[in-house]
């Protein structure tokens, strides 16, 4: 799942500036905590015209180093390392903004209706990132 997750999401910023949480509602809850915050960031992302540059292979990420931190019935919590090479220029400008970043990534992962999704996200580099690209 954490492997579907982060595809889906390099997909989405692929995307940009659309903003279109779509690609991701078959591995997020709607309701989530997690949808809400990725979509509110992104949506800046996008507001502010930032497009992903896939060129060359300019732009990638690598998940790696899973493990269970959690195992319950309707309850999993996992740990992943990733690696994210982003490469965003801006519209008009065409001005480079770069996202360079290793990362240890914990996932909540819950069973509602029989149904397994992402529920929350806990990304301890989540504000450091978030004042990189507001200093944007």
């Amino acid at each position: 799942m954490v492997y579907d997750y982060c595809a889906s999401a390099f997909e989405f910023y692929k995307l940009f500036p659309t903003h279109n949480t779509e690609l991701l509602k078959d591995l997020v809850f709607d309701d989530s905590p997690f949808l809400e915050r990725a979509s509110q960031f992104s949506k800046e992302l996008c507001d502010r015209d930032f497009h992903l540059v896939t060129k060359n292979n300019r732009s990638n990420y690598e998940v790696f180093d899973i493990h269970i931190v959690t195992d319950e019935p309707d309850k999993k919590i996992l740990e992943s390392q990733e690696f994210w090479n982003l490469l965003f220029k801006v519209g008009e400008t065409g001005e480079e903004h770069f996202v360079n970043q290793l990362s240890t990534q914990i996932y909540f992962i819950r069973k509602i209706n029989n149904t397994w999704k992402i529920w929350d996200n806990y990304n301890p580099d989540a504000g450091m990132l978030n004042k990189r690209i507001e200093t944007i």
